[in-house]
């Protein structure tokens, strides 16, 4: 038979202590076991119940007798208790949770949060969690101590129970009648007047039939003895009737035989000398009328108005203090005397609702009643006084959990008000009690995202607890930790940075190095050196991480196992891929002999092998490793477990990195719907998973959609780490990239514009950073030509350049350039002439002459002398350029012909007529043989010579030039174009200049019979 067995502390009797029952799946007895006592009995003298095989079923009679008695479950949960079949998941927590037993899950491994929450598993009761990494919670200790407090009765407690009772029945039996006990007991306490009577028992679970001295006292100060009578007293030698019974006639105690199990009376009058007759304990009327005139004198009526008597009573079958447990009768009573407003019975309620003590869970209802709690005091005390500030913070955390942030939020910051007009800095006490307040708050805004409000109210706090405790105290080493956690949260590196640095001594001389805060801090100082891009102090960081953790706790420990993947991922940045592949293999096999192939670190061991397989490009190998483990984990643990949605993520890594898009957005798609659903739309874990959907997509071509998951992406980023964390930095820049190449050019702008002001605030105006985003935004505005903001940005940016890159750089010199270019467009030619006569300069001497680059600013520095009239200066300038084009273009490039064309319009208008006139026929022909005779730019070159012609008072030349113009506009235009009879008129002028009028007078009249306006 899997009898119970117990363990108290100092091996003490359990008789009197509250009852703890621990179970577990069988494979996790021995390395929780000890640990899970010791952590209890340091904060609660109690007992704690076990059997030795986790395995065997328990007797349905032990369930129904024994189990039912007891105060709390401990389940120690990890991945194989909630996977594989098990007697504490499928047998003992479902019986726990019928019975209203609270019961307390404790976390053994990271990572399963999502089968824990479960319906089928523990939903949202909540856990602790003994080696949380969150820095910015109350520790494991404190939370245990804090949660027993109110679960379990302590002995003061206990002390004024039993002082409640208005008297004791001693009830005899036989072990093997445990049953009867539980309901004579009952029977017992339905007549009202015995209520208030306690039954005392030799208590369940005891080794042995001693009679010990409790036994006797309680003997002595019972005030009637009851018999439970079964054929068990009779058919047998028994402690009853040998110790029990006896003692009792020799204390002169009333004896009531209450018979449970039709009995041999003869017998029983043979062996129980002068017994008195028997009453049938189920005919309630016989059994209510022998109570009755037993305890006529003793039971106090004016008790059932007293609520402090009633709450004690309700207490006492709450816990089943000298009574049976009767978890109805002891919310009833209990809620009477919160209802007649007995303050430490509003705050059982709280508890009992909170954890489910006794009732069903019901967060709602430990909101009313902390409420209630609240409003009592603050009418009865006022607003200002310790127990209304207690009460708040109470109703504050109660409406936290029940997951109304917002108002949960606002009551903690009206209690942060409260303690800082009640209390002073200079009290120790009262500093202390204002800094936790305000520590509450902080988590209240770290829970919800708000790292900002959260760093801000902890950088208060700081110094308070500071004052209050000292620097090296436990609480202040863990605020200043708390604070550290903050700032990398918000990526403000250096501060994060600041802070770990001081913690880390001041822990490793106050805790020691190998103790467990110290060594993560430790971690999280390597982390901050490997955000600020310190990689090597990174590495020498995590390796002495993981030399205390294999001192400390072993290499197969959890925590050794998570610190040599974190040292894999380091030489990953170091991009050392053979290192990171060489440690990422010894650690996953470490993992899969230590912890099984399922357990989160396992997988996390896993899916860091499969990335230094990817660096490596050894595809094949990841392919093996994620096609081999992906279906036993999706078996063993369930499609939506957390270590699962790891290994897919790793398998679509792995498809993207192969190109396999396609493949990839499914498992991307499916991975975002998952911590949609079960983290929310705004948790880190579900940004980086719409982020690698908008990747996705964007490889896909599905630009459309790529760009409306980007800017979900950025409002969100924006709304959860604020306008200026680098998060939300990232994915302006990330969005901002997607508009650019879909053209939309007015958002791309209007995130440029506050990027660049971002940076240029944040981390200077030579910053690479701010460098970089104030040339897109140039680009962006030149692009969109809006002169007037480039005209701003050019000079700031050459400037920037100069600083960082120096003048000569030819990137400098082309911005330079740039900026010449549009002060001369913008009107200001002689500013502009000398900005691009300087660039031309310098990228004549650093690129040479002939350089695309150096004749590109050498074009634009003569078109802008032009604008200046200096036609002079301009056509020496366009010569050279037409030179060097020649020479690296050839002379029929289109480049090349316009710079002909613009270096003879300089002739001409410098009135080098001649010059100007063979440059235009040189090119005329360049066009004919290239374009055509009757290209629109052929017949302009055309057109122009024929002026020029006319100026030089080539007259005859002129007309044979305007007459085969006429007739290649007519071929392209038609006759009666107004182009074609402009040339028209052209030509007739030229004609008669000529004398010979009456071709003149044939062409006018040609025109004049168009009847054409200009004729």
């Amino acid at each position: 038979m899997n009898e119970l067995k117990y363990r108290t502390r100092g091996n003490a009797s359990p008789q009197g202590r509250s009852r703890v029952f621990f179970t577990c799946h069988p494979a996790d007895f021995s390395r929780c076991f000890d640990r899970i006592c010791e952590d209890i009995f340091a904060t609660t003298d109690c007992a704690i119940y076990y059997t030795e095989d986790m395995t065997a079923r328990l007797p349905e009679e032990t369930r129904e007798t024994d189990m039912a008695q007891m105060n709390l479950f401990v389940i120690p949960v990890s991945g194989r208790l909630l996977t594989e079949p098990n007697r504490a998941m499928d047998e003992d927590f479902p019986f726990a949770v019928a019975q209203h037993i609270p019961v307390l899950p404790i976390l053994l491994e990271p990572g399963l949060d999502v089968i824990y929450s479960r319906a089928d598993r523990f939903g949202t009761l909540q856990y602790l969690n003994p080696d949380s990494q969150d820095m910015t919670e109350i520790s494991y200790a404190e939370k245990l101590k804090h949660f027993l407090k109110y679960v379990l009765i302590g002995s003061e407690q206990a002390k004024r129970i039993r002082a409640a009772f208005d008297a004791y029945i001693f009830l005899s039996y036989r072990k093997k009648d445990r049953k009867y006990a539980n309901e004579l007991m009952r029977l017992i306490h339905q007549d009202p007047v015995c209520r208030d009577i306690a039954i005392w028992y030799d208590e369940f679970l005891t080794p042995g039939e001693s009679f010990s001295d409790a036994i006797g006292k309680m003997l002595s100060d019972s005030q009637l003895f009851t018999l439970l009578v079964t054929p068990n007293l009779v058919n047998e030698p028994n402690y009853v009737r040998q110790v029990e019974y006896p003692a009792a006639r020799k204390a002169g105690k009333p004896i009531l035989p209450a018979v449970m199990e039709q009995t041999d009376k003869t017998l029983l009058s043979e062996q129980y000398e002068d017994l008195p007759e028997a009453v049938d304990a189920r005919n309630q009327e016989a059994l209510r009328s022998r109570l009755q005139a037993s305890f006529r004198e003793i039971a106090r009526k004016e008790n059932d108005s007293d609520p402090a008597h009633n709450f004690l009573i309700g207490l006492a079958y709450l816990e089943g203090i000298d009574v049976e447990v009767d978890r109805t009768r002891a919310l009833e009573l209990i809620t009477g005397a919160a209802e007649a407003e007995l303050p430490e019975a509003m705050e059982k309620l709280c508890h009992m609702y909170k954890d489910g003590i006794g009732v069903a869970l019901d967060l709602q209802k430990a909101v009313y009643w902390y409420e209630k709690r609240f409003e009592f005091y603050v009418r009865t005390e006022g607003e200002k006084s310790e127990n209304s500030l207690i009460a708040l913070n109470n109703l504050a955390s109660a409406v936290m959990t029940s997951g109304d942030y917002s108002r949960a939020i606002e009551l903690q910051k009206k209690s942060c008000a409260w303690a800082s007009e009640m209390f002073s800095e200079e009290d120790e006490l009262e500093a202390a009690a204002m800094a936790a307040a305000m520590n509450n708050l902080a988590t209240f805004y770290y829970a919800v995202h708000d790292y900002r409000n959260a760093a801000e109210i902890m950088e208060q706090a700081y110094p308070k607890i500071v004052k209050a405790l000292g620097e090296r105290d436990r609480t202040s080493l863990a605020a200043l930790s708390n604070l550290g956690a903050a700032y990398m949260s918000l990526r403000e590196d250096e501060k994060a940075k600041e802070c770990l640095e001081k913690v880390v001594p001041l822990m490793t001389e106050s805790l020691g190095e190998e103790n467990i805060y110290t060594i993560k801090a430790i971690q999280a100082l390597a982390e901050v050196y490997g955000l600020g891009g310190d990689r090597q102090r990174q590495k020498l960081m995590q390796e002495k991480v993981c030399t205390l953790f294999d001192r400390k706790l072993g290499q197969d420990h959890p925590e050794t196992i998570n610190a040599r993947n974190n040292l894999a991922k380091v030489f990953s940045h170091l991009d050392d891929y053979q290192k990171e592949a060489e440690i990422a293999e010894e650690n996953y096999l470490v993992a899969r002999r230590a912890l099984g192939e399922t357990h989160p670190h396992t997988i996390s061991a896993l899916a860091e092998l499969s990335i230094a397989y990817r660096h490596l490009k050894a595809f094949d190998k990841a392919n093996s490793l994620l096609q081999k483990e992906l279906p036993l984990c999706s078996r063993s643990l369930g499609e939506d477990h957390r270590s699962t949605v790891v290994l897919r993520k790793a398998q679509a890594d792995l498809f993207y990195d192969e190109g396999r898009f396609q493949d990839a957005l499914l498992l991307y798609r499916s991975i975002y719907d998952f911590r949609l659903r079960t983290l929310g739309e705004t948790h880190a874990e579900t940004l980086d998973a719409l982020n690698d959907l908008a990747f996705t997509y964007w490889k896909l071509n599905r630009s459309d959609r790529a760009a409306e998951l980007r800017e979900k992406h950025c409002a969100l980023c924006r709304q959860v780490f604020g306008e200026e964390h680098p998060e939300a930095v990232r994915a302006m820049r990330e969005l901002a990239f997607v508009y650019d190449k879909t053209g939309d050019h007015s958002r791309e702008r209007a995130l440029r514009e506050q990027l660049y002001a971002f940076t240029l605030r944040t981390q200077g105006a030579d910053h690479p950073d701010t460098v970089r985003d104030l040339r897109r935004l140039l680009r962006l505005c030149r692009t969109e030509k809006d002169d007037a903001r480039s005209l701003e940005l050019y000079p700031v940016l050459y400037k920037s350049l100069c600083e960082t890159q120096g003048d000569k750089d030819p990137d400098t010199i082309a911005i330079l350039a740039g900026y010449g270019a549009l002060t001369v467009n913008a009107g200001n030619a002689g500013e502009g002439v000398k900005l691009l006569a300087r660039a031309y300069r310098q990228q004549a001497e650093v690129l040479g002459e002939n350089d695309p680059a150096t004749l590109q600013t050498l074009s634009n520095l003569a078109l802008s002398l032009e604008r200046l009239d200096d036609y002079a200066q301009a056509a020496a300038l366009l010569e050279t350029l037409y030179t060097g084009r020649c020479r690296l273009l050839g002379e029929t490039h289109p480049d090349t012909l316009r710079t002909l064309y613009d270096w003879a319009t300089a002739l001409f208008y410098q009135g080098e007529l001649h010059r100007a006139d063979g440059l235009f026929e040189r090119l005329y022909q360049q066009r004919c043989q290239i374009l055509g005779e009757v290209h629109p730019d052929t017949l302009q070159v055309l057109s122009v010579r024929a002026l020029i012609l006319r100026q030089l008072g080539d007259q005859k030349k002129q007309a044979e030039v305007l007459e085969e113009l006429y007739s290649k506009y007519c071929e392209t235009l038609g006759e009666t174009h107004s182009d074609t009879i402009q040339i028209r008129l052209l030509l007739a002028a030229a004609l008669r200049d000529l004398g010979e009028t009456e071709r003149a007078e044939s062409v006018l009249a040609d025109a004049k019979a168009e009847n054409h306006p200009k004729s």
